[in-house]
């Protein structure tokens, strides 16, 4: 058995920390006042100014701040490591030549200087370690988040690097070094056939039985399977320089339509639209591309393919060897939440709830940056709508018997508006990690204290939220409407008359304040429009084609089912085409005929796509969707009948 230390955690952030992360950084001192707390960081890439802020912050939160070259690199002295240093070198380049700050950061926890240091989790894992000891017994010297697809009593390894715990680093070396070795050879120049992307299909399609190739893909990555398409991309490059060329190729429509594993009869249907939706496609390609070059090169790919010698284990031998390898065996999955983590035994409808409830990130793409961007946004106009609620109460008065020999210094005024905006804003991005991560499971009562010392006084916020978890899609809170406010006269230092009020303020949820959200019935006209084509349009084709172009029922089913795909992948998400697929799959093999397993599946991806948790409105939404796509169905068969009948008709008398 081995002692796994709780309170060392370890962050690593490359680049500038803008105000999502340090929100987090934040968060994650307030809830853990008692935890030793490390973040690594590359100087070289910041600006004076972004240096200078990110000291002050670690100064002010008690947080030891590492250097790479200056404080880990020194400390490295294995050939392992040594080449992993010259692929980290090489991730930090510029984008255009195929860096990745992604990769960085995946390379840079297996070094020997920062695994030591604690356990390692992403900015977005959201840690709550209170009321753990600080330190448990485990049976593995190398832990992870890691979980299970279970299909028919056989157990498929999901793992993710996003949290990882070296507890003796000397009995998990042999682990480790297999982990840096496969991240080095993902990162050099590739012949074709041994790069990692061809590795890990050849695995999974050497199998007697396996369940689909792209399903198991999708599990790992959370994207479409295109990954397909990065061997070719990859021959006598490095992984940096397939990087570079995924973008050149990306960056026109032109150069997207020289690239020939696209040069397909589907994409180049699919660039018949408008330029908007030829872009949205290239941009995908780009996104899930680069995504998925880091996945199985550095990310969670890299480590189930060093780890793995096969992609699936009995029940048994998985329970007993591989489980006690998982966070999750100790329960550790509710003190680490995180969104990306697969529960050990998952059924599909728990992948595809994972995937629907969940989006990572992605801030080394400009995808993810631009959400991070607007969710950024949104945080700030939650927060500042309290500095006007201040100007209008008589809070700065209640503090006045503290001070009775003199007036209120102004600066407390001041201080206080902005120490309320930074606790609205804590609480607001502390809001959305809990909706994010749907590993929370049990009510949490949390205390959330800011102060700061001003002149004289001492000023505090405080605040106490309760977050509950559903039991489905989504994570649901109570947020709170009084914040304490509290005011101390300062003497020798401490505090030594304590004044406070309560201050009535409403935290609205994070999503309402977006002006995005659709109205019910405008939800409901436009799932039943798009249910009711989605089940008509792919039908009237291959019956036109084969009424009119006398095709056989085996070329007209192709057909619809091209047209179907195609269908879907210009109006939903790629999360949309990928559930549809898999319902589909399910639907034919349960019984069902190819037009109503086609009607299943639209339903089930549809609801997927709009249904975040079992709201009545979700409910009743995919209800209408599912009505509209029988009745367009219905009207599809009706419409083909009387045309045949017309043609018949015709048919006769000629002859």
């Amino acid at each position: 058995m081995y002692d796994l230390i709780t309170n060392k955690h370890v962050k690593i952030w490359i680049g500038p920390l803008k105000l999502q992360n340090e929100l987090r950084l934040r968060n994650l001192r307030t809830i853990n006042p008692d935890c030793d707390l490390f973040l690594i960081y590359d100087r070289r890439l910041l600006s004076t100014s972004e240096d200078w802020f990110i000291h002050n912050l670690c100064k002010d939160l008690n947080i030891m701040l590492f250097d790479v070259l200056a404080d880990i690199v020194p400390q490295c002295v294995a050939t392992e490591e040594l080449n992993l240093i010259d692929d980290y070198l090489e991730a930090i380049q510029s984008v255009e030549q195929g860096g990745n700050p992604a990769a960085a950061s995946d390379i840079l926890r297996w070094l020997s200087p920062i695994y030591k240091l604690g356990i390692y989790s992403d900015m977005d894992v959201l840690i709550d370690v209170n009321s753990l000891p600080k330190s448990i017994k485990v049976s593995k010297p190398l832990l992870f988040n890691l979980g299970s697809l279970k299909i028919f009593g056989i157990d498929f390894p999901a793992i993710n690097n996003d949290i990882l715990a070296v507890v003796n680093s000397s009995h998990a070396l042999p682990q480790i070094q297999k982990i840096q070795g496969t991240i080095h050879n993902g990162c050099r120049l590739y012949r074709m056939g041994e790069d990692p992307f061809s590795y890990l299909q050849k695995l999974y399609s050497s199998l007697p039985y396996h369940p689909d190739t792209s399903i198991l893909t999708y599990f790992l990555s959370g994207s479409l399977p295109f990954h397909s398409e990065l061997p070719s991309l990859a021959e006598g490059k490095s992984i940096g320089q397939t990087r570079a060329e995924i973008i050149r190729i990306t960056n026109s429509s032109a150069s997207f339509h020289e690239y020939s594993p696209w040069n397909s009869l589907f994409y180049k249907i699919l660039s018949l639209g408008s330029d908007s939706s030829l872009n949205k496609i290239i941009k995908t390609h780009r996104m899930v591309l680069l995504k998925d070059s880091v996945i199985y090169t550095s990310g969670p790919g890299a480590t189930f393919v060093a780890l793995n010698e096969y992609p699936h284990y009995p029940g048994d031998y998985y329970r007993k060897e591989k489980v006690p390898h998982s966070f999750e065996h100790y329960g550790l999955d509710k003190h680490f939440l995180t969104g990306n983590r697969v529960p050990l035994h998952s059924s599909y409808i728990d992948l595809i709830k994972l995937y629907s409830a969940h989006h990572n990130d992605l801030s080394w793409l400009q995808e993810g940056r631009n959400r991070i961007d607007e969710h950024e946004a949104i945080i700030s106009k939650i927060s500042t709508r309290i500095t006007a609620s201040l100007s209008n109460t008589n809070l700065i008065s209640n503090c006045e018997p503290c001070f009775p020999a003199k007036a209120i210094p102004p600066q407390i005024t001041t201080e206080l508006g902005k120490l309320a905006q930074l606790h609205m804003k804590q609480l607001a991005e502390l809001q959305h990690q809990f909706r994010m991560n749907t590993a929370c499971i049990e009510e949490r009562n949390i205390t959330f204290a800011s102060c700061s010392k001003v002149s004289d006084a001492l000023i505090c916020v405080q605040t106490q939220v309760n977050f509950q978890s559903s039991s489905f899609f989504s994570t649901s809170q109570s947020f709170p409407r009084d914040l304490e406010y509290t005011c101390s006269s300062l003497s020798n230092g401490e505090p030594s008359l304590v004044c406070s009020t309560h201050f009535s303020q409403a935290l609205c949820d994070i999503d309402s304040v977006s002006d995005s959200s659709p109205k019910l019935v405008s939800t409901l006209t436009t799932t039943a429009a798009y249910s009711a084509l989605a089940a008509a349009i792919p039908e009237a084709v291959g019956d036109a084609l084969k009424l009119m172009c006398h095709i056989s029922e085996h070329q007209a089913n192709y057909a619809t089912q091209a047209t179907y795909l195609i269908f879907i992948a210009l109006t939903g998400s790629w999360l949309f085409l990928v559930v549809g697929m898999v319902a589909q799959s399910v639907g034919e093999r349960v019984g069902l005929s190819k037009s109503s397993a086609r009607l299943f599946s639209n339903t089930v991806a549809h609801s997927v796509n709009i249904a975040q948790n079992l709201a009545p409105s979700s409910l009743l939404t995919i209800g209408v969707g599912l009505a509209a796509g029988k009745f367009g169905l219905w009207a599809e068969k009706k419409i083909a009948k009387q045309f045949e009948g017309l043609q018949t008709k015709g048919t006769l008398s000629i002859n």
